[in-house]
């Protein structure tokens, strides 16, 4: 059981935020490398090492992007990210899930 409305997000300022997100960025790039590297093994030992890298890149992303603000669904910041994934001039692929997206902005009132 999780409650339908949450407190509002505690504020960072600006420049903790940009610095959280460029540290996330670059997370999500480091797991991308690790997945192209246990791809591109035949060695099992390379391959484990690089999905360890995968998973724990991947789990430190996450932490840092709820840190800089995606925290809490009912947030500005998740609102205007769910908001981009549906606009017409996004760069998202083809196959992206805009139906959720929209469901989900639907259903979330922004609590700040």
């Amino acid at each position: 059981m999780v409650p339908e409305k949450y407190p509002p997000q505690q504020k960072k300022e600006e420049k903790t935020t940009e610095r959280l997100n460029k540290l996330a960025a670059s997370k999500v790039k480091q797991e991308a490398m690790a997945a192209a590297i246990g791809r591109g093994t035949a060695d099992p030992v390379v391959k484990q090492f690089a999905a360890a890298l995968e998973r724990s890149n991947r789990l430190m992303a996450e932490d840092l992007y709820r840190e800089a603000g995606y925290m809490l669904p009912q947030s500005r910041n998740t609102h205007e990210l769910l908001m981009s994934m549906v606009s017409d001039d996004d760069k998202l692929p083809e196959d992206f899930p805009k139906e959720a997206a929209r469901r989900l902005l639907d259903l979330l009132e922004v609590n700040e």
